[in-house]
């Protein structure tokens, strides 16, 4: 029979796995995401379309697993989390998006897992300690230099102002979502989650990105297109949003969120592999920093459960 350390090591692996695949998936989804929104619809459409679809793919997967009712008192959480987890997430970056340069994004996005420790703190009203305070930073001024350094370290923000203030609100969506709801994507399996999460989204939603989706560019779809569109409805929406639970479940909230700082590394090593950039000093620092950041936030000896 395993120990309980043996299997809170096996969560711990298992969560770590999850949310560093989501993360892959997420970096990996910008060219797809971007070669739809040059060529066949808009950002708002591509937004309906990864709600809508994952929509659908969740409650297809709710068939083959076992049926979970949710309680009364969890329905307000459940509410909240498809909000700020789904629509302001997503939704706002793709409108801000729109409004600014996408050097402005990133960087405004990598203020995510410092949010989310701020607020888990105040939430779970528990302390910052030093090693996961200095973690979170070493983590974002990591992330900030290998973006910077992908654009000659152009530090000025030159995008539109009222772009960056949408970003900045859908990044703090992100943290809210990362650490206020995370009893109800604990106390569910991540299918009855999430099915719920991107049905109430779509609803939301319908009225405000429904004609964008319906003047989609449908008859330009070529064999490409759809298989373009299948990634990132099935994996970079689907298949990210089903992981994440599963990091939830057994990871504290600052330590998920960190993990978004994998994404430029992903980007960097990626363009790398396929010769269109080069691996240098700058970026394996970079890498080094953001490393040891979520190496910082991740080692604890308080309770797991209450820590920040």
């Amino acid at each position: 029979m395993p120990s309980d350390m043996e299997n809170s090591r096996k969560d711990m692996f298992v969560g770590h796995g999850a949310v560093l695949l989501a993360n892959v998936i997420f970096a990996l989804n910008a060219p797809f995401s971007k070669a739809l929104l040059t060529s066949v619809m808009d950002g708002y459409a591509l937004a309906f379309w990864r709600m809508a679809g994952a929509a659908a793919l969740f409650w297809f997967a709710s068939l083959f697993v076992k049926r979970e009712k949710i309680e009364r008192g969890d329905w307000l959480m459940l509410i909240g989390a498809s909000f700020f987890g789904v629509v302001l997430n997503q939704g706002l970056f793709v409108i801000g998006l729109a409004k600014t340069t996408p050097l402005d994004a990133v960087l405004l996005k990598a203020l995510t897992p410092i949010m989310t420790m701020l607020i888990a703190a105040v939430y779970l009203k528990n302390r910052i300690n030093f090693k996961k305070g200095m973690g979170v930073l070493l983590g974002c001024v990591g992330a900030v230099f290998l973006i910077l350094s992908e654009n000659n370290f152009q530090v000025s923000f030159t995008g539109n102002m009222v772009g960056n203030i949408i970003v900045f609100i859908s990044a703090f969506a992100y943290a809210m979502y990362f650490a206020v709801f995370i009893k109800v994507v604990k106390k569910y399996s991540p299918v009855t989650v999430m099915k719920w999460m991107f049905l109430l989204a779509t609803i939301f939603c319908a009225p405000f990105l429904g004609d964008n989706f319906l003047a989609c560019n449908y008859a330009a779809f070529t064999a490409s297109t759809v298989l373009t569109l299948c990634f990132v409805v099935v994996c970079a929406t689907f298949l990210t949003y089903f992981l994440l639970p599963i990091g939830q479940k057994r990871l504290m909230p600052t330590v998920v969120s960190m993990y978004i700082y994998s994404q430029p590394i992903v980007v960097a090593v990626s363009s790398f592999m396929i010769g269109m950039d080069t691996f240098s000093w700058d970026k394996a620092l970079a890498t080094v920093l953001i490393c040891f950041g979520v190496y910082l936030v991740t080692i604890h000896k308080n309770n797991p459960a209450k820590a920040v």
